[in-house]
C-alpha cells in the first residue's frame, strides 16, 4: 500500500511522493528512458516512452529514486519532468512544449543531493560550460540542483524557483538508487487543487 511522503501546496496545485502506486484516478504516467520526451496528457498517454508530460487538468506522476522531479507551472498549463543527468544533458527543459508552456514558476523535488551525488572526472564531460561540480578531498561531486536552477534562469529568466531541499539519499523514507533501491521508485505527483 503506497504511503504519502511529502506534500506541497502552491499556485492552485499540490506536488505529493509517494513511496509507492498512488490510487489517483486519471492519473497519466509514462515509461520514463532518460530521454528529451515531453508530452501532452491524455488518457492514451499512460505508458508512452517520454519523461516529461504536460497537462491543463490531468494528474501528472514521474517515478524517480534519485533524479530530479521537477514541476513546472505556466499561465494555464502545468508540467512534471523526470530529469537525471541525462535528461539535462538532452536538454529537456527546452523541448518545445515546455517552452510553449512558458513557465512562470518550477518546483525542485526530492531527489540526490550534491553531497552525495560523486561522479568521475570524465563525466564533467558531460557538462562542459556547468560551474556545478565541487571538489572535497579529492572527490569530484555534481550539484543537480544548481544546474536544473541554471538551465531553467537560462532560458526562463523571470521564472520562480523553489527547493524542496530533500536528499533522497539521506531520507530514509524515500527511495534513492544510490542508496540500494535498485527496483522501488518515488511516485510524484502533481495536481490541480
Amino acid at each position: 500500500m503506497a504511503t504519502k511522503v511529502y506534500e506541497k501546496k502552491f499556485n492552485k496545485h499540490i506536488f505529493e511522493v509517494w513511496n509507492d502506486f498512488p490510487e489517483v484516478t486519471d492519473l497519466i504516467y509514462l515509461s520514463q528512458t532518460h530521454s528529451n520526451i515531453v508530452l501532452k496528457a491524455d488518457k492514451s498517454s499512460i505508458g508512452q516512452v517520454g519523461d516529461g508530460i504536460v497537462s491543463d487538468h490531468f494528474p501528472l506522476a514521474v517515478k524517480t529514486a534519485d533524479c530530479i522531479p521537477i514541476v513546472l507551472i505556466g499561465a494555464s498549463e502545468f508540467s512534471i519532468i523526470h530529469a537525471g543527468w541525462q535528461g539535462l544533458k538532452k536538454e529537456i527543459l527546452s523541448n518545445q512544449l515546455i517552452r510553449d508552456l512558458s513557465p512562470t514558476f518550477a518546483f525542485i523535488g526530492p531527489h540526490i543531493r550534491v553531497e552525495n551525488y560523486e561522479v568521475q572526472q570524465e563525466f564533467t564531460e558531460n557538462f562542459p560550460k556547468s560551474n556545478n561540480f565541487h571538489s572535497n578531498d579529492g572527490k569530484i561531486y555534481f550539484d543537480m540542483s544548481k544546474e536544473v536552477y541554471s538551465q531553467l534562469k537560462s532560458l526562463y529568466p523571470e521564472i520562480i524557483i523553489e527547493d524542496c531541499e530533500l536528499d533522497t539519499y539521506s531520507h530514509k523514507e524515500l527511495r534513492s538508487f544510490r542508496n540500494g533501491d535498485k527496483e522501488q521508485r518515488n511516485w510524484n505527483l502533481i495536481s490541480k487543487i
